[in-house]
């Protein structure tokens, strides 16, 4: 089925499919070729499609050190797992605020024990108090594009309220 094999980035079908990718500033645009197109689609019968296009509205964003495309709702546009180190640093919150919490150490226990900066402990503690939602979107792998392990732990300040979050990193 040509579903599965593009699903599964079969090369050789998406190479035949694929007359031209065209990324620009606001979109990408994707040209199909109608003859391929139309073998897939119908083996039988000859190519009934004069062209096709498909477009999508994206902008090319760095995020960090990369270059990305987001979408106009400030998601990245390709979908990509959960990111394993944004989940660590999430941990790493909770369980440092549950110690501090209950009284157990101080930011200077901790920072003498994990042989870091107490500096990089608080940035790191502050993020126990991220919005419920950039949690969830963390969890997922479905974060906005501006939200990365960078943004999290500069050393700038995060916004108090959940709402004001969500607006900071971009719309979830």
């Amino acid at each position: 089925m040509l579903a599965e094999k593009v699903r599964r980035k079969n090369r050789a079908v998406i190479g035949d499919l694929v007359k031209q990718v065209k990324v620009m500033a606001d979109r990408i645009r994707i040209v199909l070729e109608p003859g391929n197109l139309a073998k897939q689609l119908c083996p039988e019968g000859p190519p009934w499609i004069s062209q096709v296009e498909i477009t999508s509205p994206v902008k090319l964003t760095r995020t960090g050190m990369a270059m990305r495309l987001v979408q106009p709702s400030g998601k990245g546009a390709a979908h990509k797992d959960a990111d394993r180190s944004m989940i660590e640093l999430l941990a790493k919150a909770r369980q440092w605020w549950k110690r501090l919490s209950e009284g157990e150490v101080s930011i200077a226990d901790i920072s003498r024990d994990e042989s870091i900066n107490s500096s990089w402990v608080s940035r790191i503690v502050r993020l126990n108090f991220l919005a419920p939602e950039l949690v969830a979107s963390i969890l997922a792998g479905e974060q906005p594009a501006a939200l990365n392990a960078m943004a999290l732990t500069s050393s700038g300040p995060i916004p108090m309220k959940w709402t004001d979050q969500v607006m900071h990193f971009g719309s979830i």
